[in-house]
């Protein structure tokens, strides 16, 4: 959606590098492992990219991490990974688009177990993007006073 406004990458922009370490340690969690990463104090900007494109990326196969077979533990649990990390603090604009694509590419399965478990996500994932949203305009706005202040 930003990319829209600021504009598409031009062909000599590089792809954005992360910590080797980081996206190994992260291939290798499970989603109770990044859910306690992400409540950790360890947690950076880069972290948060990095664990919202584990759940939206397809694998070798073709596949995406949630599956419509999957457990419904294993889909709520993914569903309050994605709305805690729209709580978090160190949520980017980068974060906020990898959480939409999230919920356009399960959209089917968020509205299936909203239906089936009398849940709804639907409207919590609505509200946690716009509590994303303030915090970033938030962030931004005292990063703004800060240079002034400088």
């Amino acid at each position: 959606m930003l990319h829209k406004i600021l504009g598409k990458k031009k062909k000599g922009e590089e792809e954005e590098q992360f910590d080797p370490a980081l996206v190994e340690k992260i291939a290798k969690m499970d989603l109770t492992s990044m859910r306690l990463y992400v409540k950790s104090e360890a947690i950076d900007v880069d972290g948060i990219i990095l664990v919202m494109q584990r759940l939206i990326t397809p694998n070798e196969k073709g596949l995406y991490y949630l599956k419509d077979d999957d457990m419904d533990t294993k889909k709520k649990k993914a569903f309050d990974l994605v709305l805690l990390i729209c709580e978090s603090k160190k949520i980017s604009s980068k974060s906020i688009e990898l959480i939409q694509k999230f919920i356009e590419i399960y959209q089917t399965m968020i509205q299936t177990y909203d239906t089936k478990h009398k849940e709804i996500y639907k409207d919590r994932f609505k509200k946690g993007i716009e509590c994303a949203l303030i915090t970033l305009q938030t962030l931004t706005h005292v990063h703004t006073r800060i240079d002034v202040l400088k």
